[in-house]
This record gives C-alpha cells, structure tokens and sequence, in this order.
C-alpha cells in the first residue's frame, strides 16, 4: 500500500503542476505529458492491489487515494507557503501516513468482528 500511494502521489502533483492556478513553478508544466502519467499511473496501482484487496476493493482504494491525495495538494497548497521539494516530500508522507492509519483502523475492525481479536 506505501508503493501504490507514492506512486500516486506524483502523478497527481504533477497534474497539478500542470495547472495554470499552481504557483510552485513560474511557468506550468506540459498537461498533455503529465495527464497521461497520470492515467498510466491508475491501473498500475490498482494492479498492485490486486493481490491484498482483489479486483473491486482495490480499486475502491486507487479511488479513495487520489481523491485524498488531490484534496491534501490543494489545501495545503493555498495555506503553506513552502517551495516544491518540502512540499513534494511532507505530501507523500502525510497521504502515506493518513491512508496507513485509516488501513491499520480497518484491519482492527475486521481482526474484531472475525473474532480474531477480543475487546473488553
């Protein structure tokens, strides 16, 4: 799951970069190469998802992924005024982090309701 997310996490910065509302470069980056990065990007992560979640579930979690990865670039993006690197590097490991919590919160309850775990 850290792949698939950095993975995403650059292509969608990318696509963002190529947008004409960015401020990080002066001048924007070619959309008609970083939209197909991002596209090709979508099936390999949900492949590599495959073997954990199966067909459905994975791409439910590429879904759910770059829509959190989007909201955190732009949110971010209008109130931190920071320079690309420091803001490529904390981004990815925030979305890594915030989709590893949400994860290991779903295990738990699956481990629970399975009877696996017992809550007293």
């Amino acid at each position: 799951m850290f792949t698939t997310i950095l993975i995403l996490w650059l292509p969608c910065l990318l696509v963002f970069l190529s947008s004409s509302h960015q401020q990080f470069l002066s001048q924007s980056l070619s959309g008609k190469l970083t939209w197909p990065i991002f596209v090709l990007s979508l099936p390999g992560c949900w492949w590599l998802n495959l073997p954990q979640y199966g067909p459905v579930a994975s791409g439910i979690m590429v879904l759910f992924s770059v829509m959190l990865i989007w909201i955190t670039i732009v949110l971010c993006h209008g109130h931190l005024k920071v320079r690309l690197l420091p803001f490529t590097l904390a981004g990815g490991l925030t979305c890594v982090g915030l989709i590893s919590v949400i994860g290991v919160a779903a295990t738990i309850r699956h481990a629970i309701e399975q009877g696996i775990v017992y809550v007293v």
